[in-house]
């Protein structure tokens, strides 16, 4: 998929835009809230092969209002993932701008033969567990010319 240069594209802050799903295999339980279910990321691609994210253009995840309601206690279950890639193969993340993520911000997970190359990511300080890249149980995997800010660990 292509987000083109000038593009945005926003997610919503209707937390009910956001389905329920089940937490991943590896931790067996969501990181907050209850332990049985996460928000569905805004950006999420399952079981795919040759996939590509690219273009140039930004993927807003509005987190500041989820940022807001977690910290008012307002959230049941875990915020979502910006982009969440699972269970693929050969997948491309490049030259996206990725800003203010509700919680992880790019997550491949279960994947294998990912490069992720220019990509910014832009979480403010302080804004909680916005890692920026989180490769989890996946193999070769490249992370090349990137710049990532972000309120948690940056890869």
């Amino acid at each position: 998929h292509r987000v083109e240069e000038g593009a945005s594209l926003r997610a919503v802050t209707d937390v009910s835009a956001f389905p329920l799903i089940a937490p991943l295999p590896s931790y067996g339980v969501a990181k907050e809230g209850h332990s049985w279910a996460r928000h569905a990321p805004f950006i999420g691609a399952y079981g795919v092969v040759d996939v590509r994210l690219d273009g140039g253009g930004e993927i807003d995840g509005a987190g500041k209002a989820w940022w807001d309601m977690r910290h008012k206690g307002l959230l049941n279950f875990t915020r979502p993932h910006l982009v969440e890639i699972a269970f693929s193969e050969r997948v491309v993340v490049e030259g996206v701008i990725l800003r203010d993520s509700p919680f992880w911000t790019l997550h491949p997970y279960q994947c294998d033969d990912v490069l992720i190359n220019m990509v910014t990511i832009r979480n403010p300080a302080g804004s909680p567990q916005t890692d920026g890249i989180d490769p989890d149980c996946s193999t070769n995997v490249v992370i090349n010319n990137c710049d990532v800010e972000s309120g948690d660990d940056h890869v």
